[in-house]
């Protein structure tokens, strides 16, 4: 795909923000398929913008000749988009709960541990086991005294 695009153009950010679309446009069919959980499909909305994957996804589902494609619905897309909005990750990812200004404000001098706090938060974050700002401040401290 990658090479394909290059012979198309030499818009560098355009073809950067399709390889995902391309890479991932299978995904709604199969986390449909296995009834995927919220948490998949906010870590999806890390990789790809969701609303962007489902224009692809639909338009390659309907490019088909097998008989879901002929019978005019794509449920997986519909479904997958319905959950997506559910959950607020149509069009980007959540944003993270805590940013670094956060741990400044707790005390914590910058280092390279910031990342590490900050990304254990926000995986807790995509994985729906952090649900609030508030819970991830109640979980700050069994990480920052780790």
């Amino acid at each position: 795909a990658k090479d394909f695009l290059y012979r198309l153009t030499n818009e560098h950010d355009l073809v950067k923000s399709v390889l995902p679309l391309v890479e991932h446009h299978l995904v709604p069919s199969m986390y449909f398929k296995n009834h995927a959980r919220d948490k998949k499909i906010r870590h999806l909305s890390t990789k790809v913008n969701i609303s962007e994957l489902l224009i692809l996804a639909r338009a390659d589902f309907f490019g088909r000749t097998t008989t879901e494609a002929m019978s005019g619905v794509y449920e997986a897309g519909d479904w997958m988009g319905k959950k997506a909005k559910e959950l607020g990750v149509f069009y980007s990812p959540p944003k993270p709960f805590v940013k670094g200004k956060d741990l400044i404000d707790l005390g914590l001098v910058p280092s390279p541990k910031f990342s590490e706090i900050l990304d254990i938060v926000y995986k807790k974050q995509l994985d729906g086991e952090i649900k609030t700002k508030e819970d991830a401040f109640l979980y700050l401290p069994k990480i920052i005294n780790s």
